[in-house]
Protein backbone atom coordinates (compact mmCIF):
# COMPACT_ATOMS: atom_id res chain seq x y z
CA UNK A 1 0.00 0.00 0.00
CA UNK A 2 1.26 3.47 -0.87
CA UNK A 3 1.87 5.37 2.37
CA UNK A 4 4.07 8.08 0.91
CA UNK A 5 5.40 9.32 -2.39
CA UNK A 6 9.04 8.67 -3.11
CA UNK A 7 11.47 11.55 -2.62
CA UNK A 8 12.84 10.76 -6.07
CA UNK A 9 9.43 11.34 -7.69
CA UNK A 10 8.90 14.57 -5.78
CA UNK A 11 12.29 15.96 -6.77
CA UNK A 12 12.43 14.74 -10.36
CA UNK A 13 8.96 15.90 -11.39
CA UNK A 14 8.62 18.96 -9.12
CA UNK A 15 6.80 21.92 -10.65
CA UNK A 16 9.11 24.80 -9.66
CA UNK A 17 6.53 27.55 -10.18
CA UNK A 18 4.26 26.10 -7.47
CA UNK A 19 5.26 27.14 -3.94
CA UNK A 20 1.95 28.46 -2.54
CA UNK A 21 -1.77 27.67 -2.83
CA UNK A 22 -2.36 30.51 -5.32
CA UNK A 23 0.24 28.96 -7.60
CA UNK A 24 -1.73 25.69 -7.72
CA UNK A 25 -4.78 27.45 -9.16
CA UNK A 26 -2.69 29.39 -11.67
CA UNK A 27 -0.86 26.27 -12.82
CA UNK A 28 -3.97 24.16 -13.44
CA UNK A 29 -5.85 27.09 -14.97
CA UNK A 30 -3.19 27.27 -17.67
CA UNK A 31 -3.31 23.49 -18.24
CA UNK A 32 -7.00 22.65 -18.18
CA UNK A 33 -9.27 25.66 -17.71
CA UNK A 34 -10.15 28.05 -14.89
CA UNK A 35 -9.39 26.53 -11.48
CA UNK A 36 -9.60 28.61 -8.29
CA UNK A 37 -7.87 27.73 -5.02
CA UNK A 38 -8.62 29.70 -1.84
CA UNK A 39 -7.22 29.23 1.63
CA UNK A 40 -9.79 28.56 4.37
CA UNK A 41 -9.05 30.56 7.51
CA UNK A 42 -5.86 32.45 8.25
CA UNK A 43 -3.15 29.83 8.62
CA UNK A 44 0.31 31.37 8.61
CA UNK A 45 1.68 28.75 6.29
CA UNK A 46 0.10 28.51 2.83
CA UNK A 47 2.91 26.61 1.11
CA UNK A 48 2.13 24.03 -1.53
CA UNK A 49 4.14 21.56 -3.54
CA UNK A 50 3.32 19.85 -6.82
CA UNK A 51 5.03 17.12 -8.85
CA UNK A 52 3.67 15.96 -12.18
CA UNK A 53 4.80 13.17 -14.52
CA UNK A 54 3.07 12.96 -17.89
CA UNK A 55 2.37 9.45 -19.15
CA UNK A 56 1.40 10.71 -22.58
CA UNK A 57 -1.92 12.46 -21.85
CA UNK A 58 -2.37 10.81 -18.44
CA UNK A 59 -0.77 12.93 -15.70
CA UNK A 60 0.34 11.33 -12.43
CA UNK A 61 0.14 14.16 -9.90
CA UNK A 62 1.44 14.42 -6.33
CA UNK A 63 0.34 17.47 -4.37
CA UNK A 64 0.80 18.76 -0.82
CA UNK A 65 -1.11 21.67 0.69
CA UNK A 66 0.01 22.86 4.12
CA UNK A 67 -3.18 24.75 5.00
CA UNK A 68 -6.97 24.19 4.82
CA UNK A 69 -8.20 25.22 1.38
CA UNK A 70 -11.06 25.00 -1.07
CA UNK A 71 -10.82 24.75 -4.84
CA UNK A 72 -13.44 25.04 -7.57
CA UNK A 73 -13.14 23.82 -11.15
CA UNK A 74 -14.95 26.17 -13.53
CA UNK A 75 -14.42 23.96 -16.55
CA UNK A 76 -14.74 20.23 -17.16
CA UNK A 77 -11.30 18.58 -17.39
CA UNK A 78 -12.59 15.55 -19.32
CA UNK A 79 -10.63 13.11 -17.17
CA UNK A 80 -11.45 10.39 -14.67
CA UNK A 81 -9.45 11.18 -11.54
CA UNK A 82 -8.37 8.38 -9.22
CA UNK A 83 -7.37 10.34 -6.13
CA UNK A 84 -5.53 8.60 -3.27
CA UNK A 85 -5.12 10.51 -0.01
CA UNK A 86 -1.72 9.99 1.57
CA UNK A 87 -2.34 12.36 4.47
CA UNK A 88 -5.45 14.17 5.69
CA UNK A 89 -9.09 14.08 4.52
CA UNK A 90 -10.55 15.57 1.35
CA UNK A 91 -14.15 16.28 0.42
CA UNK A 92 -15.44 16.65 -3.12
CA UNK A 93 -18.85 18.17 -3.78
CA UNK A 94 -19.68 16.89 -7.25
CA UNK A 95 -22.61 18.42 -9.22
CA UNK A 96 -23.87 14.94 -10.18
CA UNK A 97 -22.57 12.66 -7.43
CA UNK A 98 -22.92 14.84 -4.35
CA UNK A 99 -20.48 14.64 -1.45
CA UNK A 100 -17.51 12.26 -1.84
CA UNK A 101 -15.25 11.96 1.20
CA UNK A 102 -11.79 10.45 0.79
CA UNK A 103 -9.16 9.53 3.35
CA UNK A 104 -6.21 7.14 3.63
CA UNK A 105 -8.56 4.15 3.40
CA UNK A 106 -11.02 5.46 0.79
CA UNK A 107 -10.03 6.82 -2.64
CA UNK A 108 -12.13 9.14 -4.76
CA UNK A 109 -12.96 8.00 -8.32
CA UNK A 110 -14.74 10.72 -10.29
CA UNK A 111 -14.53 13.15 -13.16
CA UNK A 112 -13.73 16.81 -12.55
CA UNK A 113 -16.75 18.48 -14.13
CA UNK A 114 -17.58 22.16 -14.06
CA UNK A 115 -18.60 23.25 -10.59
CA UNK A 116 -16.80 20.49 -8.68
CA UNK A 117 -15.60 21.80 -5.30
CA UNK A 118 -12.71 20.20 -3.43
CA UNK A 119 -12.33 20.93 0.28
CA UNK A 120 -9.60 19.99 2.72
CA UNK A 121 -10.12 21.16 6.29
CA UNK A 122 -6.47 20.72 7.25
CA UNK A 123 -3.21 20.02 5.44
CA UNK A 124 -3.40 17.28 2.82
CA UNK A 125 -1.20 15.15 0.59
CA UNK A 126 -2.59 13.25 -2.41
CA UNK A 127 -1.54 11.19 -5.41
CA UNK A 128 -3.81 11.31 -8.45
CA UNK A 129 -3.93 9.59 -11.83
CA UNK A 130 -6.03 11.44 -14.41
CA UNK A 131 -7.28 9.40 -17.39
CA UNK A 132 -9.04 10.93 -20.44
CA UNK A 133 -12.65 9.84 -19.96
CA UNK A 134 -13.48 9.69 -23.68
CA UNK A 135 -10.52 7.38 -24.35
CA UNK A 136 -11.53 5.22 -21.41
CA UNK A 137 -15.12 5.08 -22.68
CA UNK A 138 -14.02 4.10 -26.19
CA UNK A 139 -11.78 1.42 -24.71
CA UNK A 140 -14.68 0.12 -22.59
CA UNK A 141 -16.98 -0.07 -25.62
CA UNK A 142 -14.46 -2.28 -27.37
CA UNK A 143 -13.61 -4.39 -24.34
CA UNK A 144 -17.18 -5.03 -23.24
CA UNK A 145 -18.65 -5.14 -26.75
CA UNK A 146 -21.09 -2.31 -26.11
CA UNK A 147 -22.38 0.14 -28.71
CA UNK A 148 -23.94 2.75 -26.46
CA UNK A 149 -24.05 6.50 -26.03
CA UNK A 150 -22.82 8.27 -22.94
CA UNK A 151 -19.59 8.17 -20.99
CA UNK A 152 -18.55 5.33 -18.75
CA UNK A 153 -19.36 5.85 -15.06
CA UNK A 154 -17.69 4.37 -11.98
CA UNK A 155 -18.59 4.02 -8.34
CA UNK A 156 -17.27 7.27 -6.78
CA UNK A 157 -15.38 5.68 -3.87
CA UNK A 158 -12.92 2.81 -3.60
CA UNK A 159 -11.94 0.93 -0.43
CA UNK A 160 -8.16 0.83 -0.66
CA UNK A 161 -7.95 -2.15 1.69
CA UNK A 162 -10.12 -4.29 -0.59
CA UNK A 163 -8.62 -6.49 -3.35
CA UNK A 164 -9.76 -3.90 -5.92
CA UNK A 165 -8.18 -1.11 -3.96
CA UNK A 166 -4.89 -2.96 -3.56
CA UNK A 167 -4.79 -3.56 -7.32
CA UNK A 168 -5.15 0.17 -8.01
CA UNK A 169 -2.47 0.96 -5.43
CA UNK A 170 -0.12 -1.51 -7.11
CA UNK A 171 -0.77 0.21 -10.44
CA UNK A 172 0.05 3.63 -8.98
CA UNK A 173 3.21 2.30 -7.32
CA UNK A 174 4.31 0.73 -10.62
CA UNK A 175 3.73 3.98 -12.53
CA UNK A 176 5.55 6.04 -9.93
CA UNK A 177 8.59 3.75 -9.96
CA UNK A 178 8.80 3.56 -13.74
CA UNK A 179 8.44 7.32 -14.15
CA UNK A 180 11.35 7.89 -11.77
CA UNK A 181 13.73 5.18 -12.89
CA UNK A 182 12.84 4.89 -16.55
CA UNK A 183 13.76 8.05 -18.42
CA UNK A 184 13.77 6.15 -21.70
CA UNK A 185 10.57 4.39 -20.66
CA UNK A 186 8.58 7.60 -21.10
CA UNK A 187 10.03 8.13 -24.58
CA UNK A 188 9.49 4.67 -26.11
CA UNK A 189 6.27 4.64 -28.22
CA UNK A 190 5.77 0.89 -27.72
CA UNK A 191 6.34 1.01 -23.96
CA UNK A 192 4.09 4.05 -23.68
CA UNK A 193 1.31 2.28 -25.59
CA UNK A 194 1.75 -0.82 -23.42
CA UNK A 195 1.58 1.30 -20.29
CA UNK A 196 -1.59 3.10 -21.37
CA UNK A 197 -3.12 -0.29 -22.21
CA UNK A 198 -2.14 -1.52 -18.74
CA UNK A 199 -3.88 1.49 -17.19
CA UNK A 200 -7.02 1.03 -19.28
CA UNK A 201 -7.27 -2.71 -18.65
CA UNK A 202 -6.53 -2.41 -14.92
CA UNK A 203 -9.10 0.33 -14.37
CA UNK A 204 -11.80 -1.30 -16.53
CA UNK A 205 -11.16 -4.75 -15.12
CA UNK A 206 -10.95 -3.64 -11.50
CA UNK A 207 -13.37 -0.78 -10.86
CA UNK A 208 -17.15 -1.46 -11.04
CA UNK A 209 -18.74 0.51 -13.86
CA UNK A 210 -22.01 0.83 -15.77
CA UNK A 211 -20.65 -0.85 -18.92
CA UNK A 212 -19.96 -4.04 -16.98
CA UNK A 213 -23.35 -4.08 -15.30
CA UNK A 214 -25.22 -3.50 -18.57
CA UNK A 215 -23.21 -6.04 -20.58
CA UNK A 216 -25.41 -8.60 -22.27
CA UNK A 217 -24.83 -12.34 -22.25
CA UNK A 218 -24.53 -12.74 -26.03
CA UNK A 219 -20.98 -13.34 -27.29
CA UNK A 220 -19.62 -13.09 -30.80
CA UNK A 221 -17.80 -16.16 -32.13
CA UNK A 222 -14.62 -15.58 -34.14
CA UNK A 223 -13.44 -18.12 -36.69
CA UNK A 224 -9.81 -19.38 -36.78
CA UNK A 225 -9.19 -17.11 -39.78
CA UNK A 226 -9.43 -14.14 -37.45
CA UNK A 227 -6.54 -15.55 -35.43
CA UNK A 228 -4.43 -15.91 -38.57
CA UNK A 229 -5.20 -12.34 -39.64
CA UNK A 230 -4.37 -11.05 -36.18
CA UNK A 231 -1.08 -12.94 -36.08
CA UNK A 232 -0.09 -11.67 -39.52
CA UNK A 233 -0.87 -8.11 -38.50
CA UNK A 234 1.13 -8.43 -35.27
CA UNK A 235 4.15 -9.85 -37.09
CA UNK A 236 4.17 -7.07 -39.66
CA UNK A 237 3.62 -4.30 -37.09
CA UNK A 238 5.51 -5.62 -34.05
CA UNK A 239 7.75 -2.55 -34.00
CA UNK A 240 4.76 -0.24 -33.55
CA UNK A 241 2.50 0.51 -30.57
CA UNK A 242 -0.33 -2.06 -30.67
CA UNK A 243 -3.39 -2.74 -28.54
CA UNK A 244 -5.82 -5.64 -28.51
CA UNK A 245 -8.48 -3.22 -29.73
CA UNK A 246 -6.46 -2.34 -32.85
CA UNK A 247 -5.52 -5.98 -33.51
CA UNK A 248 -9.15 -7.11 -33.25
CA UNK A 249 -10.24 -4.39 -35.65
CA UNK A 250 -7.72 -5.61 -38.24
CA UNK A 251 -8.80 -9.21 -37.64
CA UNK A 252 -12.41 -8.27 -38.37
CA UNK A 253 -13.98 -9.22 -35.05
CA UNK A 254 -14.67 -7.88 -31.59
CA UNK A 255 -12.03 -7.78 -28.89
CA UNK A 256 -13.79 -10.37 -26.74
CA UNK A 257 -14.24 -12.69 -29.72
CA UNK A 258 -10.55 -12.45 -30.57
CA UNK A 259 -9.53 -13.20 -26.99
CA UNK A 260 -11.80 -16.29 -26.99
CA UNK A 261 -10.51 -17.44 -30.39
CA UNK A 262 -6.87 -17.18 -29.33
CA UNK A 263 -7.53 -19.25 -26.21
CA UNK A 264 -9.40 -21.83 -28.28
CA UNK A 265 -7.03 -22.04 -31.26
CA UNK A 266 -3.62 -21.07 -29.82
CA UNK A 267 -4.13 -21.66 -26.08
CA UNK A 268 -2.77 -18.18 -25.39
CA UNK A 269 -3.81 -14.53 -25.61
CA UNK A 270 -3.15 -11.97 -28.35
CA UNK A 271 -0.82 -9.93 -26.14
CA UNK A 272 1.12 -13.02 -25.04
CA UNK A 273 1.67 -13.90 -28.69
CA UNK A 274 2.71 -10.32 -29.47
CA UNK A 275 5.22 -10.51 -26.61
CA UNK A 276 6.70 -13.71 -28.10
CA UNK A 277 6.92 -12.10 -31.54
CA UNK A 278 8.76 -9.13 -30.06
CA UNK A 279 11.09 -11.48 -28.19
CA UNK A 280 11.99 -13.06 -31.55
CA UNK A 281 12.94 -9.64 -32.92
CA UNK A 282 14.85 -8.78 -29.75
CA UNK A 283 16.84 -12.00 -30.03
CA UNK A 284 17.74 -11.24 -33.64
CA UNK A 285 18.97 -7.76 -32.65
CA UNK A 286 21.07 -9.17 -29.81
CA UNK A 287 22.56 -11.89 -32.03
CA UNK A 288 23.53 -9.23 -34.56
CA UNK A 289 25.13 -7.11 -31.85
CA UNK A 290 23.05 -4.09 -32.84
CA UNK A 291 22.08 -2.80 -29.39
CA UNK A 292 22.67 -3.23 -25.67
CA UNK A 293 20.35 -5.47 -23.69
CA UNK A 294 18.66 -2.46 -22.05
CA UNK A 295 18.12 -0.57 -25.30
CA UNK A 296 16.94 -3.75 -26.98
CA UNK A 297 14.34 -4.38 -24.27
CA UNK A 298 13.00 -0.82 -24.47
CA UNK A 299 12.91 -0.75 -28.26
CA UNK A 300 10.66 -3.84 -28.26
CA UNK A 301 8.34 -2.60 -25.56
CA UNK A 302 9.75 -4.15 -22.37
CA UNK A 303 9.86 -1.45 -19.70
CA UNK A 304 11.17 -3.75 -16.97
CA UNK A 305 14.56 -5.33 -17.65
CA UNK A 306 13.96 -8.06 -15.08
CA UNK A 307 10.71 -9.17 -16.73
CA UNK A 308 12.35 -9.03 -20.16
CA UNK A 309 15.13 -11.31 -18.94
CA UNK A 310 12.61 -13.69 -17.34
CA UNK A 311 10.49 -14.03 -20.50
CA UNK A 312 13.58 -14.27 -22.71
CA UNK A 313 15.18 -17.00 -20.60
CA UNK A 314 11.94 -18.99 -20.47
CA UNK A 315 11.62 -18.87 -24.26
CA UNK A 316 15.26 -19.42 -25.26
CA UNK A 317 16.86 -21.12 -22.27
CA UNK A 318 19.46 -18.41 -21.78
CA UNK A 319 19.70 -14.83 -20.58
CA UNK A 320 19.88 -11.95 -23.08
CA UNK A 321 23.42 -11.22 -21.87
CA UNK A 322 24.39 -14.82 -22.74
CA UNK A 323 23.16 -14.25 -26.28
CA UNK A 324 25.26 -11.09 -26.59
CA UNK A 325 28.41 -12.87 -25.39
CA UNK A 326 28.10 -15.77 -27.85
Amino acid sequence: MISSISDAFRRHFAVPCVTALDDVGAFFSKRSGVYHVEQRGKAADDTAELSLAAIDDMPLIWSMWSAPAESVSQTSRGKLCINVVLNGVTEAIHPDLGLITANQDIARVSTMVEGTRLINRSSKETLELAIPIEQLTARARSLFGRDTDGLIQFEPTLNLKSPRGLTILQLLAFLQTNCVYGEKWLKSPIVLANTKELIFMTVLGTLPNNFQSEMGAAREFALPGAVARAEEYMRSHANRPLTVEAIARKAGCSERALQDAFRRVRDTTPMAMLRDIRLEHARADLQNGLVSVTDCALSWGFSNLGRFTKHYQKKYGEKPSDTVRR
